[in-house]
């Protein structure tokens, strides 16, 4: 799962929060494997809407149907109303892997 937050009025007072009170609440969710966060700092346009983004990883799709039922999930989904009500976006994703040396897009090889 991620979540993608869109710049927040006041960038310091989202870090704070995030760090002290949601990411303690979100680490909480059951079957997560990896918890991992990241700042956007820009994209291929230059200037960029998003600031932060997170991802719980779950080794199935049964895992993350599990985990979002769960009381921890619940009250961490509830607190994003606290700090980025109208800021994050929520995706369901899953991996897709390249194995080395195939083609990743028409003009690069990786390998």
């Amino acid at each position: 799962m991620v979540a993608i937050f869109k710049k927040p009025p006041d960038p310091a007072a989202f870090d704070k929060y995030y760090e002290t009170v949601h990411k303690p609440l979100a680490a909480k969710i059951p079957r997560v494997v990896e918890y991992r966060t990241s700042k956007v700092y820009g994209s291929v346009k230059g200037d960029c809407p998003y600031y932060f983004m997170a991802e719980l990883c779950f080794n199935s799709k049964e895992d993350l149907e599990a985990a979002l039922g769960s009381p921890e999930s619940v009250a961490a989904g509830r607190d994003v109303r606290n700090f980025a009500k109208n800021l994050v976006e929520r995706f369901f994703i899953e991996d897709a892997f390249v194995p080395a040396g195939r083609k990743v897009w028409p003009w690069k090889d990786e390998g």
